[in-house]
């Protein structure tokens, strides 16, 4: 066929991925948001018809990581804090399906589109591979390091705190093994 320009593309995109929606034919990617000292980022939706390009993503708390390809609209992965929430970018925005207590990620689809696999661990665990349905539970099903089993952690309580400039920060306090908060420094 012939090549056609779709103009510019955003700073480090990833994640390519189409679909079709009420509007007609749209594609997304994951890329950096302008300008680049301050730069997170967010979910570009190219819609194919007009050529106009939007932040499916401004102004959300969260951080897209991954972008994947189903028979509907795509799955977004955003980084929530220290969790991760899985949500359909629907044409008003990123409708959650999924609020899963710390890092998922390298997921994949199943052709159908209602379940997925992917990498997740604990704050206590190793990441190994977890399958369950977009709304979860998700079941784990691999066992990747159980020479770490019955290995005794510290404690590890997640925080928030405020940054100099105001910016809201997650961090995580991991106490010495069998410390207390009281007893540590």
């Amino acid at each position: 066929g012939t090549t056609v320009d779709l103009g510019d593309v955003a700073a480090d995109a990833r994640s390519l991925t189409w679909w079709h929606g009420d509007d007609g034919w749209h594609l997304g990617y994951i890329a950096l948001t302008p300008p680049m000292l301050q730069a997170g980022t967010a979910v570009f939706d190219l819609a194919l018809d007009s050529r106009v390009l939007r932040n499916r993503t401004s102004g959300l708390p969260m951080c897209p990581t991954e972008l994947h390809q189903t028979d509907a609209a795509p799955l977004v992965l955003f980084a929530n804090g220290l969790n991760t929430t899985l949500a359909r970018l629907a044409p008003t925005g990123p409708t959650p399906l999924l609020q899963h207590p710390g890092r998922l990620g390298d997921l994949t689809i199943t052709r159908g589109g209602d379940t997925i696999a992917g990498l997740t661990g604990t704050r206590y665990q190793p990441a190994n591979v977890h399958i369950g349905p977009l709304t979860g539970p998700l079941r784990k099903v691999t066992d990747t390091r159980p020479e770490l089993d019955g290995i005794a952690l510290g404690i590890q309580r997640p925080l928030t705190y405020r940054a100099g400039d105001g910016l809201e920060l997650d961090g995580l306090v991991v106490l010495p093994v069998g410390k207390t908060a009281p007893e540590g420094p």
